[in-house]
């Protein structure tokens, strides 16, 4: 965990570790046929779990799901600042001495993190201007989860070093203003221009963004409609294809759907549910005589 007493400075407002975690945390993954096999609350259910979400004519993105450990990198560009962090803890900041390390996340990104936040910096993106961008990617290696072998398999025996990387699946753009209303901060208070929201990168522009800038991410698959996959028993037909990892070409874990278009945030507000639109569905899920 970061030091308590280190800041994170944006747009003259300072900003409390807690309050960065809290902010760019990545929204949890739906899991519309996990224990199909099992009586529970997925039985016979259809990918519709997320209740009110109609996905039938949505057209989905579909990565490799990797087996590693989830990762982040918080930037402000303008100001040369940034931060790793785990799915749940911040462990590195640029203008502190201390860093924490987790499964390697420190090691592999904070070199590659430097020079992205420097390059944004001599960019002068109009789309990063008065805000900061999240960037969530996968952490694997050899001693990171089970699959992490598969990954880095090991050339002879004198070869016993740690090897890995990261692969980048999602990217965030967050303005001033959705800071401020983070921190639940009254408009009326808001000294500066409110300016749209940016949101989370289409597919498209997450793979020109990590192209342009040197970053690997998350193998890209193909794309499925959402009435192809709407049944266990359509879905675990289709995932057949993906049974070997593209990059280790041992067995593959499952696969990661995000919608092409609506990448903001989904919200229904007679149910109250503002979410994130990301399904996983993984081999595990379905019986093995349907495999």
């Amino acid at each position: 965990m970061m030091n308590k007493r280190s800041i994170f400075y944006t747009l003259s407002m300072a900003l409390t570790p807690e309050e960065v975690a809290g902010m760019t945390k990545y929204p949890s993954f739906y899991e519309p046929f996990a224990r199909i096999n099992e009586e529970g609350p997925y039985r016979g259910k259809t990918i519709g779990r997320l209740e009110y979400y109609d996905m039938a004519d949505e057209v989905f993105e579909v990565t490799e799901k990797l087996d590693g450990t989830g990762s982040r990198c918080i930037i402000i560009p303008h100001e040369e600042q940034f931060i790793i962090g785990s799915r749940n803890q911040l462990l590195a900041y640029n203008k502190d001495t201390l860093h924490f390390e987790q499964q390697h996340i420190v090691e592999l990104s904070f070199l590659e993190m430097k020079h992205l936040t420097e390059r944004l910096k001599e960019a002068q993106l109009d789309v990063l201007e008065n805000g900061l961008v999240a960037i969530f990617f996968e952490t694997i290696g050899r001693t990171i989860l089970k699959r992490g072998k598969q990954y880095f398999p090991r050339d002879d025996k004198n070869d016993t070093g740690f090897k890995g990387q990261f692969n980048v699946f999602d990217i965030r753009v967050f303005h001033h203003s959705d800071i401020m209303n983070y921190l639940g901060i009254p408009r009326d208070e808001w000294h500066f221009r409110r300016c749209r929201s940016r949101g989370w990168m289409t597919p498209s522009e997450k793979r020109d963004f990590c192209e342009k800038n040197g970053l690997p991410y998350v193998p890209y698959l193909t794309t499925v409609k959402g009435s192809e996959i709407d049944t266990p028993e359509k879905a675990c037909r289709w995932l057949q294809q993906f049974k070997t990892s593209t990059i280790s070409g041992a067995n593959c874990e499952g696969v990661v759907l995000k919608p092409i278009e609506r990448c903001d945030d989904y919200r229904n507000e007679s149910a109250n549910i503002k979410t994130r639109v990301i399904f996983k569905l993984k081999f595990k899920d379905f019986p093995k005589e349907w495999q």
